[in-house]
């Protein structure tokens, strides 16, 4: 069997939603693909993110081809990337740019543009309590940049709650929040280092004014994963 190239690699990312694999100088991390060290494309939404900076004569044929490979609409050109640069490119874009972020009702969304896909009979949401506001806010943005959940929001205030929403039996969804969940430590520990056995909560639980003691949660993180642990079960 032929060995993958990175062009395949590519292809794969663009048109398979590929999130993880290696080939040649080419790698796929979640929502990024590296070129060597270097983040050159990034799924950001409905769009992506290309790295137009100048390091090589491979890298400046790998961003041709990129582009002649996506649409210019669906394009987003940023500049001035450090070489081996490590985080998201989307630190490197203009405000106007960004996912739409929304301020309503005491409560900020941020929108990925398909959050009219979430079945409202089958929605439910992940969720964490926080006490940093600024912290919340780039996780949220993250969550829906990198493709985690179409939708995220979080109360209006420093300190609150964040919901990470999904539909209840979309099993690879869950498991990508959860992941997401444990790589930025949003699972707090009990003192004897156990993961706390987080639940998911359906939208029309809370559309029924289920709160408190009566909320019975149908999903629960032990269904995934193992809380001492940390490893998968499914």
């Amino acid at each position: 069997m032929a060995q993958m190239t990175h062009i395949e690699l590519l292809r794969q990312f663009l048109q398979e939603d590929l999130q993880e694999g290696n080939a040649g100088n080419g790698h796929v991390r979640n929502n990024q693909y590296i070129h060597y060290q270097t983040p050159i494309l990034e799924r950001y939404g409905e769009k992506y993110i290309l790295n137009n900076s100048r390091y090589s004569l491979a890298f400046r044929r790998l961003q041709k081809r990129i582009k002649a490979a996506i649409p210019e609409d669906k394009l987003i050109i940023v500049n001035d990337v450090f070489k081996y640069y490590d985080g998201s490119l989307w630190d490197f874009l203009e405000d106007e740019d960004r996912i739409p972020i929304l301020n309503y009702g005491g409560w900020v969304f941020y929108l990925s543009g398909k959050e009219d896909q979430l079945d409202q009979n089958k929605c439910g949401k992940w969720m964490y309590f926080f006490r940093d506001r600024e912290f919340v806010e780039d996780i949220c943005e993250k969550a829906v940049v990198n493709g985690v959940v179409y939708k995220c929001m979080h109360s209006d205030y420093d300190e609150g709650i964040a919901c990470f929403y999904l539909s209840g039996d979309d099993t690879a969804n869950h498991k990508r929040v959860i992941r997401f969940f444990l790589d930025n430590d949003l699972i707090r520990k009990t003192k004897n280092g156990k993961l706390y056995n987080i639940s998911f909560k359906y939208d029309y639980q809370s559309r029924a004014g289920e709160f408190g003691p009566m909320f019975k949660a149908a999903i629960k993180l032990d269904q995934f994963i193992d809380l001492k642990t940390g490893k998968w079960k499914i």
